[in-house]
């Protein structure tokens, strides 16, 4: 008894696996962006919602320049990622040291009441954090990084037996050790706080 094939057959039984392999390989890339951008645009109406609210002053620079970079950071999703991290650490070398400081000046909170100069700083703070996470982990290598600390941080939230010991809990912790005790996560804070509106809002400073 024989079994005949014909071609297409033969081409599904290769093009499967192959989009399988290909789905798995980028999904890092486009899940953790999408999660990124759902959070981003979270922030982005939890900002409006306190303009309109009156509990953040709209014309002040740094609630303005908060607003723009979320704003800019939504249309620019693809650029948080470790390739453009990657060439604009290699760019970042060739500025002069002025105009770094330049592009790296963000509005102060002074004339803001405390209450809301503590709500900017809660704000640009999940900012980066989200930032951060997406460089991180959109794609394998990222990942790959985060999940050395995530194997200690679990460790750490079973033995003290923290509340937040879930999976997410312990990915959000591992990100924040890599984010602080890694090159590659200093210099993502790094990208992220200069990344952004800055020739539009230099001059606000």
């Amino acid at each position: 008894m024989t079994l005949e094939l014909d071609g297409t057959f033969v081409l599904i039984a290769l093009l499967v696996p192959a989009c399988l392999l290909v789905a798995v390989g980028t999904s890092p890339r486009w899940f953790v962006r999408s999660m990124g951008k759902h959070a981003l645009w979270r922030l982005r109406d939890d900002l409006v919602d306190d303009t309109l609210a009156a509990r953040l002053d709209p014309e002040h620079p740094a609630v303005r320049e908060l607003t723009a970079r979320v704003e800019w950071a939504l249309g620019e999703a693809r650029s948080f990622d470790l390739v453009h991290l990657f060439v604009w650490s290699r760019a970042r070398r060739r500025i002069p040291p002025e105009t770094l400081r330049k592009l790296e000046a963000i509005p102060r909170l002074t004339g803001l009441p405390v209450d809301q100069a503590e709500r900017i700083s809660a704000y640009r703070t999940r900012y980066r954090n989200v930032a951060i996470r997406t460089i991180l982990l959109s794609s394998w290598v990222g990942i790959l990084v985060v999940f050395r600390y995530g194997v200690r941080a679990a460790l750490e939230a079973l033995r003290r037996r923290a509340r937040d010991n879930s999976f997410i809990g312990v990915v959000r912790t591992a990100t924040d050790e890599v984010a602080s005790e890694t090159t590659i996560g200093r210099s993502a804070r790094e990208f992220v706080t200069d990344k952004g509106p800055d020739e539009k809002y230099a001059a606000l400073v």
